[in-house]
């Protein structure tokens, strides 16, 4: 089998675009590019996945099989207390490698990695617009980066958590970087398949170092939003619920606000910390040279209630 016929297979197998194959030599090794055109659409036993390799591929399989895991070339399958394997996606693929190795991933042209930001944010939109539009017309249905928080929500959902706490980078804006925003800020709640905990990534935290990276996270003007499974720090430009939130309508139901903001125009003092800490310019600076607030823009995130050195700005339920 050529090289090109190895190409097309990932471009088959792996869902990968093939605008992107010329991507494939600086986005996986000689050998993972051989085990996809191999595997195919099939699913695989640890076992038979391991005589699949070293039939055919040099080296320690069992190391290899970790690292292609660890690296989101492929996922688990649980079924009937069995454990298989399969391809994992390209879009998957794409996130961990931006998320976990940002040198190779900066190496990439602009134009392409704004190409790729692009196909895997329309990726994205597409595979959540289902549930998206379910919970528009009011089902209660589970979605990453459900609801928006407060510091202290925030801080009160990490004490009251019972399982394993790791912090991960933010794939959105190690993908976007569109912003100069700490990218190291997601949390991660327990570490079941195929989450980067499982494979391998991010650091045990403490609740105590949790709570500290949110308060950190705020201070640099991102925004607390999860459930159970995850308290992501966002930003406006860069992160991916919020600009599906705008592509799909859903504004106000997903990501979902438990209050509004109120601005006390008198009690402004116009020292113009929500309008740098506001991540959708609802506060800004007017021909005046004041503060003004446009509430059309807001989200209610809280950001600029939680800022406001004279309490004009609070958050009401």
């Amino acid at each position: 089998m050529t090289e090109k016929d190895d190409y097309l297979k990932i471009a088959e197998n792996y869902e990968m675009p093939e605008a992107f194959q010329h991507l494939i030599p600086h986005m996986f090794s000689e050998k993972e590019i051989k085990l996809i055109a191999l595997m195919g659409k099939k699913e695989f036993t640890v076992a038979q996945l391991q005589k699949l390799i070293d039939k055919n591929i040099s080296g320690d399989s069992g190391l290899f099989l970790q690292n292609c895991y660890r690296r989101a070339i492929t996922k688990k399958i649980e079924r009937e207390d069995n454990l298989f394997f399969k391809l994992d996606r390209f879009y998957t693929r794409l996130s961990y490698f931006a998320q976990y190795e940002p040198d190779h991933w900066q190496r990439i042209s602009e134009e392409d990695r704004q190409k790729l930001d692009q196909w895997c944010f329309a990726t994205y939109v597409e595979d959540i617009r289902e549930t998206i539009e379910r919970k528009i017309q009011g089902e209660k249905i589970s979605l990453h980066n459900s609801n928006l928080m407060t510091l202290e929500e925030a801080q009160e959902t990490i004490e009251n958590m019972d399982r394993e706490i790791y912090l991960q980078p933010c794939n959105c804006r190690a993908i976007a970087l569109k912003c100069d925003k700490p990218k190291n800020t997601c949390i991660q709640f327990g570490h079941e398949i195929n989450t980067p905990a499982d494979r391998g990534w991010g650091e045990r935290l403490t609740k105590e170092m949790a709570k500290q990276i949110l308060k950190e996270a705020n201070k640099n003007g991102l925004i607390h939003s999860g459930e159970d499974e995850a308290l992501c720090n966002c930003d406006g430009c860069c992160c991916y619920p919020f600009r599906a939130a705008q592509v799909l309508g859903s504004k106000d139901k997903w990501p979902k606000a438990a209050y509004s903001i109120y601005w006390n125009e008198e009690k402004c003092i116009h020292c113009r910390k929500c309008v740098s800490i506001c991540n959708f310019g609802a506060f800004y600076l007017g021909e005046d040279n004041k503060v003004h607030f446009d509430r059309e823009k807001c989200w209610s995130c809280t950001l600029c209630a939680e800022h406001c050195p004279k309490d004009a700005i609070i958050y009401l339920r």
